[in-house]
């Protein structure tokens, strides 16, 4: 599963794609909230803020983590924020904390956070507050965390996302798809608009991880799209030896469970599994 930082980049598991965001544009409510008296002064501490969260997650220290964000979580800008959220669910899903997800969820700390995040989403503006970037990294911990109550915060991401995805990357797009598909959710019009925004893909835009993560989506959301898949199989088969296994398993199951026969692409990676 891949995921991205929110704090400084757009970047993959890999580290491989990264892009500085300026956060001074991303106060939002939030940090309005804080009183700071110039714009230089708020955009200074909220960097400072995001230097605390991410030092304390590096260290694994969970509690210290939820310490920090509750301390400064009045002066946080929508950048910090979801940080916080991103390293948090990290943290805990990964097995590096004693807070089990259940323990997290009824933290207070927790909490209050996610309200601040789900709140402001759900706001009629919130696109002016919440770059789409982030609403991918919030649509990640929802289902890491297995978030299924969060019906109304989905459905409106849902509807923001559906006609901007071409401003997200392809672990972007990727991470978004998994998590409508993985908690049951997504309308209609979303799968659609993401099926466009993938057989219109450069060619090697999405890595073998992401182009395999679609499948699997769409194939969980039970949307047969046969055109999507055979752009998929195509691409899958070049590099089949490159697949790795659990993700190659679950391209097999995904194209079995739409019923897409690309004989060619099962031949391909069951010559993959016999080299292994």
């Amino acid at each position: 599963m891949q995921d991205g930082d929110a704090a400084v980049s757009g970047g993959g598991s890999d580290g491989s794609q990264t892009r500085r965001r300026d956060d001074s544009t991303m106060t939002g409510p939030v940090s309005r909230r804080a009183g700071f008296s110039g714009a230089r002064g708020a955009y200074a501490h909220c960097k400072w803020i995001n230097r605390q969260i991410t030092m304390d997650a590096d260290h694994g220290d969970i509690y210290s983590l939820l310490d920090t964000i509750a301390q400064h979580l009045p002066q946080m800008n929508s950048i910090n924020v979801i940080t916080g959220l991103h390293r948090v669910t990290k943290l805990v899903s990964s097995g590096g904390s004693p807070l089990t997800v259940v323990q997290l969820l009824r933290d207070e700390r927790f909490s209050r956070l996610w309200d601040l995040v789900s709140g402001g989403i759900c706001m009629a503006d919130a696109s002016e507050h919440f770059e789409l970037q982030c609403m991918s990294i919030v649509c990640w911990c929802c289902a890491t965390l297995r978030l299924y109550d969060a019906v109304y915060l989905l459905s409106v991401i849902s509807d923001i996302a559906t006609n901007r995805l071409w401003e997200l990357k392809h672990f972007e797009v990727s991470n978004m798809v998994w998590a409508f598909a993985k908690l049951h959710h997504g309308k209609p019009e979303f799968y659609e608009a993401a099926s466009t925004r993938m057989l219109q893909r450069r060619k090697h835009e999405f890595d073998l991880q992401g182009l395999s993560m679609i499948a699997w989506s769409f194939a969980s959301a039970m949307v047969r799209d046969h055109t999507l898949f055979m752009s998929l199989a195509q691409e899958l088969m070049q590099d089949s030896s490159k697949v790795p296994g659990q993700k190659l398993s679950n391209s097999l199951w995904a194209f079995a469970e739409v019923q897409c026969h690309a004989k060619y692409l099962f031949e391909s990676f069951a010559d993959s599994a016999a080299n292994v």
